[in-house]
């Protein structure tokens, strides 16, 4: 029977990261594209009130509910990956291996930030003006992406190497 490994692994913070990016650039375009569905929906003769309201019902929720699930799987995410990297036995050594590939990802996360607020159109754009206005929390957590990465990468370096004092 084949062993499964269910130890954190570095690439599972950054997979997470660029999980992250690519939910919050999808979401803008599939959000827009059914609020535009929407105002055809109710501009027509031929759909009855019924199905109109509950168009409108789901156009309404859909923002918060790409909000709140880029939340939970920002916090979740970033949790996993914290409580695995306890199970990671890791030799001191490899603290420096680890603050290079820290390094490179504080230096990509900014192009990761700017390509989503280029796709979406930064803030004063109409690219996505029917959609872009209602998203509260994903704009919020990429504008601060940087920042959130950084006290992400110094949890899990805590739970690897500093541990060892604890225990």
């Amino acid at each position: 029977m084949k062993r499964i490994n269910k130890r954190g692994t570095v690439t599972d913070a950054v997979f997470i990261g660029i999980f992250l990016v690519v939910l919050a650039i999808v979401a803008y375009p599939l959000a827009n594209a059914f609020m535009v569905i929407n105002v055809d929906i109710q501009a027509s003769d031929t759909i009855s009130d019924k199905a109109k309201g509950i168009s409108e019902d789901n156009i309404t929720n859909l923002p918060a509910m790409f909000d709140g699930l880029y939340f939970v799987i920002l916090i979740l995410g970033y949790a996993a990956v914290f409580i695995l990297s306890f199970q990671i036995n890791t030799n001191p050594a490899f603290f420096i291996a680890a603050a290079l590939l820290f390094t490179t990802t504080i230096l990509v996360i900014p192009f990761l930030a700017n390509v989503f607020d280029d796709f979406t159109g930064g803030t004063g754009a109409t690219t996505f003006a029917l959609a872009g206005p209602q998203f509260t929390v994903i704009p919020f957590v990429m504008q601060h992406y940087l920042q959130i990465t950084i006290v992400s990468w110094v949890t899990v370096a805590f739970a690897l190497y500093a541990r060892r004092q604890l225990v």
